[in-house]
């Protein structure tokens, strides 16, 4: 059977096919999104299908900023868990900081034993994004490979591009232009406004090492400005783009054959879960504001009857929500914690069993 991530973002759309027989990826493509991701979604359908993937072999898990726009979907994940997902296979069992510079927002997520610790999304504002560079790159006429070339040309300057509005950022590269300013210089300068942007959001998430995703991943000097701007080691991977389709087609696949793909860096192996261990309950939510009146439920229960009902947690890497955050209890509990759900009007995604 064919498990497949499909991350429709808001330049890009990608896809990545996971093969259960090879034990392994056997398609990773992209193409543009376009107007329309629910056009997108159905070129990628026809596209699978011209490689011989039916729509019946296979188990498609969608995720991105279009995600609802996949008609087909089986299911819809967030891009945060999809990210950290991908993340950890890339990266092998992933334990630092991941930044994923996308087409309309940037991603700063803290992951912990390949687990959500926390994370931040600079999605009101196109600075920090690719968004930000190709439009920096239209203003001087190029491609943002261009722009990372000639940036690359530069050893130094004292142009600066201090604006962090992409609009007002624009006039200033137009300004740069008039004055006299070489090409070099400006795309210098525009570099290091996304480099210095990034590391301001990654604030509380400092760290040593730092791992990146995203269709920026690729440009070997923009991974130098970042590591300058942070102070740290950047790590990156040439399928560093497919991170969030690539978490999306594993979840599918842990979710439906209850085993779990690793990566050993070598080659993929797939572990048996079958195994029977002490398990833990997890309740997820589709809103935050349902999680959050579930907790304010929960914790009344728990000052009347001075039972210790559980808390709440980040949803763990194995489990895929529409919600960040969950509710863990002991198995025990479950009828009574969906009854005092029921009772009160909350509503409540799903109910998982996993290992402690």
């Amino acid at each position: 059977m064919y498990y497949i991530g499909i991350d429709i973002g808001s330049t890009a759309s990608k896809v990545a096919v996971y093969d259960d027989k090879k034990n392994d990826f056997v398609e990773l493509f992209m193409i543009p999104t376009g107007w329309s991701g629910v056009e997108a979604s159905s070129q990628i359908l026809k596209m699978l299908e011209e490689k011989n993937i039916k729509k019946e072999d296979s188990y498609f898990v969608g995720t991105g900023y279009g995600r609802v726009a996949i008609e087909y979907a089986d299911k819809t994940i967030t891009e945060i868990t999809c990210h950290a997902k991908g993340a950890n296979f890339l990266f092998s069992n992933l334990d630092g900081t991941l930044i994923d510079i996308g087409g309309q927002d940037t991603k700063i997520i803290s992951i912990k034993n390949g687990k959500v610790d926390n994370f931040i999304m600079n999605d009101k504002c196109s600075a920090g994004t690719g968004r930000f560079i190709e439009l920096m790159a239209n203003s001087l006429g190029c491609s943002i490979s261009t722009l990372l070339e000639e940036a690359q040309k530069c050893e130094s300057t004292d142009v600066v591009i201090s604006s962090m509005c992409t609009v007002f950022a624009e006039t200033e590269v137009i300004g740069l232009k008039a004055s006299g300013k070489e090409k070099k210089e400006i795309a210098y300068a525009i570099v290091n406004s996304v480099a210095n942007k990034v590391s301001s959001l990654c604030g509380k998430f400092k760290d040593d090492t730092y791992f990146l995703t995203g269709g920026l991943c690729m440009f070997d000097y923009l991974v130098k400005a970042l590591e300058k701007a942070l102070g740290g080691k950047v790590i990156t991977d040439k399928r560093g783009q497919y991170a969030g389709a690539i978490g999306a087609a594993i979840i599918g696949f842990e979710k439906k054959s209850n085993n779990k793909v690793i990566n050993n860096t070598k080659n993929n192996i797939v572990e048996n879960n079958e195994h029977n261990k002490e398990k833990r309950l997890i309740i997820t939510f589709n809103t935050t504001t349902d999680v959050m009146r579930a907790e304010k439920t929960f914790k009344n229960v728990m000052a009347q009857t001075n039972e210790v009902l559980g808390n709440i947690i980040s949803i763990p890497s194995e489990i895929s929500a529409g919600c960040g955050m969950c509710w863990e209890s002991e198995v025990v509990f479950e009828e009574k914690l969906i009854n005092i759900l029921k009772e009160n009007d909350i509503e409540y995604d799903n109910c998982y069993k996993i290992e402690k």
